[in-house]
């Protein structure tokens, strides 16, 4: 069960994480330039999404510390980074991110404490 205060804070998170804006270099001007934009815009909106997504499910789990873990989101590939108490949590947290819808690759960087 999410609380006010798990709804606060995966909203936070979301701000935080919608808050990357694209940037793009306009090398040479073309017709696919506004189309370039809108596909790079659109994916960073999934990218912070999905995220959002793995955070909100680590928040829900009783076993995960939301803030051991850091999620990072390119292009549909998930990066886990963090310390975890043991084996059986880092399994979780990683079969949590490959559940997640959008997710087309999960690499775990997290390392067990002790």
């Amino acid at each position: 069960m999410i609380t006010r205060k798990h709804a606060y804070i995966l909203t936070v998170a979301s701000i935080l994480t919608l808050n990357y804006s694209p940037i793009i270099y306009a090398d040479n001007a073309n017709d696919n330039s506004a189309q370039n934009e809108s596909s790079a815009a659109k994916n960073i909106v999934q990218d912070a999404a999905i995220t959002a997504a793995i955070k909100a499910k680590y928040l829900a789990d009783r076993d995960i510390k939301v803030l051991d873990i850091q999620v990072e989101t390119i292009n549909g590939k998930v990066i886990l980074s963090g310390i975890v108490p043991n084996k059986k949590i880092r399994e979780k947290a990683v079969s949590i991110a490959k559940n997640t819808p959008g997710v087309r690759e999960v690499i775990s960087k997290i390392d067990i404490s002790g």
